[in-house]
This record gives structure tokens, C-alpha cells and sequence, in this order.
């Protein structure tokens, strides 16, 4: 698997969130002056939301940059002294996010199928194009020396997706369940 192909996967996760933040944006400001407090209570979530697609995509170019350049040779953790490189500090702020959201959340006790909500559902192919982009890396890391954070990184987002998607879903309530053997 060669590094341009997967920043090229890296790249294609950035519209998929890119698609997603316009159709969030959107939600916010389509809203009425005498909105309901559960709809109120929504808004102020899909605010938050927003704002998180926007340090994500932020940091999807910070992986972009690290993949694309090669792990030997300088290896500072930031740009200004060499190759900008995904930091454990953004991996540990993601388990922090999705630990934080999860406290929030009913316990599963199905898997959860793609839907509930547009934005939901959007969240939810990210997370398995993130997931791809993992695969990927993982396999690049066997071909060439990879940034071990980068690989955590793309772990720990793709579970900050599911529970953004999770979050949106009227924290959880609106969750589409999966049902085994419903269709026999």
C-alpha cells in the first residue's frame, strides 16, 4: 500500500466530514425563535458537534501531513522544527472526548445500525471510512516505518465518531438497533 494512496483515503475521510459539518451548520441555523427546550437542548448539541467536526477536520490535515512524509529522518512533534506529526496528546484529548460522551450515554445492548438522524447516520460512514483509513495505515506500517500515534489516533477517532453519532441521535434514544434474526 503506497503512503499516496493512503492519504488519499485520509483525504476522501475529510469530505465525508466536510459533507457532514455543512449539513450541521445548516441544522443550527434552520431553527425557530420559539423553539421547544428539547429542541433548544438538540441545537446546543449539534452546536458542540459542529465545533468538533471542525478540530477533527483540523487534525485529519495533521495526519495527512504525517503520512505523507516519511517517518525516517527528523521526527519533531511539530511543524516548526520538521514533519508535522500526529502527537499523543490528541490521541489522549479523543479518549478523553469519547469517555466523556460515553459517560452520558445508555449502555448498548445490541449493535447499533447506520440512521436514527441524517447527521447520525453520516457519522456513522465516517466512522467506517475511518476505519478503511486504519486498515490501511496498519498495512503501510508493516511496508515502511509509520508514526505510532497516527495509527492510535485513527483508532480512538473512529470511536469518537460512533459516539458523536450515538450523541446526535438524542443521546442515544433515536440509536437504530440491530435486531438478529428479525426478518425470518
Amino acid at each position: 500500500m503506497s503512503t499516496f494512496l493512503t492519504v488519499l483515503l485520509v483525504l476522501a475521510m475529510l469530505g465525508v466530514l466536510g459533507v457532514l459539518g455543512v449539513g450541521v451548520a445548516t441544522m443550527i441555523r434552520g431553527g425557530n425563535p420559539r423553539l421547544s427546550n428539547r429542541l433548544m437542548q438538540g441545537r446546543v448539541v449539534m452546536q458542540a458537534v459542529a465545533l468538533a467536526l471542525l478540530v477533527l477536520q483540523n487534525e485529519l490535515f495533521d495526519l495527512g501531513a504525517d503520512l505523507c512524509t516519511p517517518e525516517t529522518g527528523r521526527r519533531p512533534s511539530t511543524h516548526r522544527g520538521g514533519a508535522l506529526r500526529i502527537a499523543a496528546a490528541q490521541v489522549e484529548r479523543l479518549e478523553r472526548e469519547i469517555d466523556t460522551m460515553n459517560a452520558a450515554l445508555r449502555p448498548l445492548d445490541s449493535f447499533i445500525l447506520p440512521g436514527g438522524s441524517p447527521a447520525a447516520a453520516h457519522l456513522h460512514l465516517a466512522r467506517t471510512v475511518t476505519r478503511r483509513a486504519e486498515r490501511l495505515v496498519c498495512a503501510l506500517a508493516v511496508a515502511e516505518p509509520v508514526n505510532p500515534e497516527a495509527i492510535k489516533y485513527l483508532n480512538r477517532l473512529s470511536d469518537h465518531l460512533f459516539m458523536l453519532g450515538r450523541r446526535v441521535n438524542d443521546g442515544g434514544a433515536r440509536d437504530v438497533l440491530w435486531r438478529p434474526g428479525a426478518t425470518r
